[in-house]
């Protein structure tokens, strides 16, 4: 089987993809980035090389009556010849599978043999699938560039790749977009024509991402606030052959989900005109049911999930707008009632870009095959120009039940917004009444304080007051001072007796240090007043 050397190189260095494809319309620098991405993997992209055994990279091909097939028996023997099915375990597999027979020795740096024995198949699907979005791919890096390389895949398709295997995150699930690419010129580049294989070097291409979004959790089991939802992306690249007819699709999406709803679609349980290959213009057709499944993607789940943020935002704030008001309120905010409206925005925001993004991509799709029609270069530009008005209809459909779902978003975003601010004003009123009543008591405390105080004050001026006469009085009592006979025992021969001296003795004494306690007691109050009213 004769293919160009140009090929024949660009295989040889699988290793380097997407630096050995030989037509990417790219700078060196741009594709030795992507290489360089590839190559560190740090968002595990690929699975590793302790992981070898989980390596599955299914294939589907779509096989007409007496069309030569791999020598590997399919996963359903005996199966209609309408999708042979494949998975493929290792890179040895692959190589076979694409019927690639040269071999690199020891002796000789150079492949010796036979790079592809088969033509391409009317339409291959190809999926490097996760098991789920932020999975890595159930294939190697390794596999990943002898595939790509084979097929030579355009390498902005990796921008769609790499936003799978991101561990915990998912931020990068946000990006979305479309690239297309159209090579109909007539001649072609003769380093991209290989009759052999079913490639005239006349194609069209393009890769994009759409995302949905799907419960995983019952909802009538788990309370509505409860209820957990995933976004589902998936990454198409499609290659269509304008002369052979041979199709090319290589779709990633986490787990079967969308691999399940193509089966029904292009196998046995779909219609037999949308894997019908007979013709040019019948397979080119075809290509459409894949695209017009990818925008029904796009627009599943949102609506319920646009219902349930609608739903939850109510939910949580309903007593703000419903409630009792004035004093008659019962329900305490707390900052958590915050967080949740916001955790709420947050997510609808989030959605939001997504709709839009997808709408974009939809309208891009559209627009990209609107365009063919005005290409003098594309032969299909009469026989299925009906077709490919029909289809835009459908996507501009699409277009627009996406933009109504992306407007439901922003007017829960609004809603969602003006609640916040309503709860966060009562959270501010239910502070500033507490901080009234707060105030209120600390009056009542200030008020019960300076009525010790003044009560203190009274007891010590009394204190003051009787202290002197006090200790004189003891101090009289004492045998230290006599002034009335008395015996051995410490009784008067005088039952009552009065002393004028002893009274006035007192007296002098009393009363002069009774003023000497209340001055200093006075002097010290004085100065402590002063000292606590200067500043510090």
């Amino acid at each position: 089987m004769h293919v160009p050397d140009s090929f024949k190189n660009s295989y040889a260095r699988f290793p380097l993809y997407p630096c050995n494809l030989v037509d990417t319309g790219y700078y060196h620098s741009t594709l030795e980035t992507y290489r360089e991405q590839l190559e560190d993997d740090t968002g595990g992209l690929f699975i590793g090389d302790s992981q070898v055994a989980h390596i599955d990279l299914p294939v589907w091909d779509a096989v007409l009556p007496g069309q030569i097939t791999p020598a590997t028996p399919p996963v359903q023997p005996g199966a209609p010849d309408v999708l042979d099915k494949w998975h493929i375990c290792d890179d040895t597999g692959l190589k076979d599978f694409l019927s690639d027979e040269s071999t690199l020795t020891a002796a000789s740096p150079v492949y010796t043999g036979e790079v592809a024995t088969r033509p391409d198949p009317k339409c291959r699907y190809i999926f490097p699938y996760p098991r789920h979005a932020r999975a890595p791919l159930s294939m190697t890096r390794t596999m990943l560039g002898r595939l790509f390389s084979y097929y030579q895949i355009m390498p902005i398709y990796l921008d769609f790749l790499t936003t799978f295997g991101q561990g915990s995150r998912q931020r990068d699930l946000r990006y979305s977009g479309f690239r297309g690419r159209t090579r109909l010129s007539l001649p072609p580049r003769q380093d991209t024509v290989a009759l052999d294989l079913g490639r005239s070097g006349r194609h069209i291409q393009m890769c994009y991402n759409l995302k949905s979004v799907a419960c995983i959790t019952p909802p009538k089991t788990t309370a509505k606030k409860d209820m957990q939802w995933s976004r589902r992306p998936v990454a198409l690249y499609h290659h269509f052959d304008v002369v052979e007819g041979n199709a090319l699709w290589v779709i990633t999406s986490g787990g079967r989900y969308f691999r399940d709803r193509l089966e029904d679609t292009v196998g046995l349980p779909g219609r037999a005109e949308d894997r019908d290959y007979s013709t040019l213009e019948a397979a080119f057709r075809s290509t459409f049911v894949v695209h017009a499944l990818a925008a029904h993607w796009a627009k599943e789940g949102w609506p319920a999930y646009i219902q349930w943020l609608e739903d939850v935002v109510e939910e949580s704030t309903c007593d703000a707008i419903y409630g009792a008001r004035g004093e008659l309120i019962e329900k305490k905010y707390t900052p958590d009632n915050i967080q949740s409206v916001q955790y709420y925005e947050d997510r609808t925001n989030e959605a939001t870009m997504i709709l839009e993004s997808n709408r974009d991509v939809l309208a891009a799709l559209s627009k990209y095959y609107e365009d063919l029609l005005a290409d003098t270069d594309f032969p299909l530009r009469q026989s299925c120009r009906d077709n490919i008005v029909d289809f835009a209809r459908q996507l501009q459909d699409a277009v627009h039940d996406t933009h109504m779902q992306a407007s439901r978003a922003r007017l829960v975003v609004r809603i969602a917004a003006d609640r916040k601010a309503l709860v966060q004003s009562h959270l501010t009123s239910q502070a500033t009444a507490f901080q009234h009543q707060a105030s209120q008591k600390m009056e009542f405390m200030t008020s019960i304080a300076q009525r010790d105080a003044i009560m203190m004050r009274i007891i010590t001026f009394i204190t003051l007051v009787y202290l002197p006469a006090t200790f004189v009085s003891t101090f009289f009592s004492t045998d230290v001072v006599k002034y009335q006979d008395q015996n051995d025992f410490g009784r008067s021969f005088y039952t009552s007796s009065y002393s004028k001296l002893a009274l006035e003795r007192w007296l002098q004494i009393t009363l002069p240090l009774t003023t000497v306690t209340l001055t200093a007691a006075w002097w010290f109050f004085s100065r402590e007043k002063k000292r606590l009213m200067l500043p510090s």
